[in-house]
């Protein structure tokens, strides 16, 4: 069966060699296409490709979807838990960074009228 396959791949390919080589005004005419022909053997069969594997790719794929909608609103949660989290530690920092800031601000405007 191997060397059949190889035997009919061997032909293919010839054929796809001889019409790459003949120049395109010769394949122009019927009687050297005709000619051609005769020389070049024809592709009959038609490779379907692998299609044992066709419906265990539709099912993984299935399934891979299937797990994420599942997961999906887990993902959602945690990451409004990291952001709520990320959230208050900032708004802690820029308070702390505001009032401190704010705090200097009215301890020099505060010296400066009083050094008026």
């Amino acid at each position: 069966m191997v060397t059949k396959d190889n035997e009919n791949l061997a032909s293919v390919l010839e054929r796809i060699n001889l019409l790459m080589q003949a120049p395109p005004e010769s394949l122009d005419s019927a009687e050297t296409q005709d000619s051609i022909d005769d020389d070049i053997p024809l592709l009959l069969d038609i490779y379907t490709g692998n299609a044992e594997l066709l419906p265990v790719v539709e099912t993984r794929e299935a399934q891979i979807d299937a797990i994420i909608k599942e997961m999906r609103p887990f993902i959602q949660l945690e990451i409004k838990k990291a952001l709520l989290q990320e959230t208050t530690q900032l708004e802690n920092r820029l308070f702390q960074t505001l009032e401190e800031n704010l705090l200097a601000t009215l301890r020099q405007r505060l010296q400066q009228n009083t050094d008026d």
